[in-house]
């Protein structure tokens, strides 16, 4: 009876530490990329956005400001032409 106690609390052992133990460690630093891949994805998306209203900006600067001329107009053309 206490040989196949001890066979089974051996191989439990063996079993978590060469299996179960191993695996949590492993989901465990997956989760923590997939967060920081998360992370930086935000981080690109905030930067890109910020990149976008930048050049719009500039090209609003060129045209001369806000209110100067409708969109899609060529400078130099009249309306009626």
């Amino acid at each position: 009876m206490l040989s196949a106690t001890l066979s089974i609390v051996i191989t439990a052992a063996v079993v978590y530490f060469l299996m179960v133990l191993p695996m949590v460690k492993y989901l465990a630093g997956r989760a923590a990329m997939q967060a920081a891949k998360e992370c930086v994805q935000e981080t690109l998306e905030v930067s890109e956005l910020e990149v976008l209203k930048e050049i719009r900006d500039a090209l609003v600067a060129q045209r001369g400001g806000p209110g100067c001329g409708a969109l899609g107009q060529v400078p130099g053309r009249g309306h009626d032409q």
